[in-house]
């Protein structure tokens, strides 16, 4: 689970268990339900209930902090100056931009993101997306992996590329 996902659910999970707490709101509920005799046995439940979200939140805000951001920061294998097209099956866009790399003459390297284990760098990318070294060139750096909403513009890619210098 991606550790904003979570720290999002902790949050909410600690939101809603404090209203409960410290609030009559749950105890009316029940009583309401023909269930007041419940009420004696809320403190065991939601305090357990309130100290787990608020770990899920301390555990997810800690990832979040240690997490390198979408760049290559994390990835070994990535050839620092080279061009990285990062792409997923059936992506509509990807020949494109590989047809454009090649026209382009630029060497790169293609990384499909289902071959990635979660939580990979690099899968926080929409595809096609295009890194030079780290900078991003095409694309955008979503968090999540999904089609870039731009229309692959070749041309602009190229024009992109040429302010690199040299192949």
């Amino acid at each position: 689970m991606q550790p904003r996902r979570a720290f999002r659910i902790g949050a909410a999970g600690a939101l809603i268990t404090a209203l409960c707490c410290f609030t009559p709101l749950l105890a009316i509920a029940l009583a309401s339900l023909g269930l007041g005799a419940l009420i004696v046995y809320l403190d065991r439940v939601l305090w357990p209930l309130l100290a787990s979200s608020l770990g899920v939140m301390a555990l997810a805000w800690l990832r979040m902090r240690r997490a390198p951001g979408p760049g290559l920061a994390s990835d070994r294998s990535a050839d620092r100056s080279g061009l990285t097209l990062i792409t997923f099956t059936g992506c509509p866009n990807a020949g494109r931009a590989r047809d454009a790399l090649r026209r382009a003459g630029r060497p790169f390297r293609e990384v499909n993101q289902d071959d990635l284990p979660a939580g990979h760098p690099l899968r926080g990318y929409t595809s096609p997306s295009i890194l030079a070294g780290e900078r991003l060139i095409f694309g955008a750096a979503s968090g999540e992996a999904g089609c870039s909403i731009a229309p692959m513009d070749a041309e602009g890619l190229l024009a992109a590329l040429r302010t690199l210098g040299p192949a």
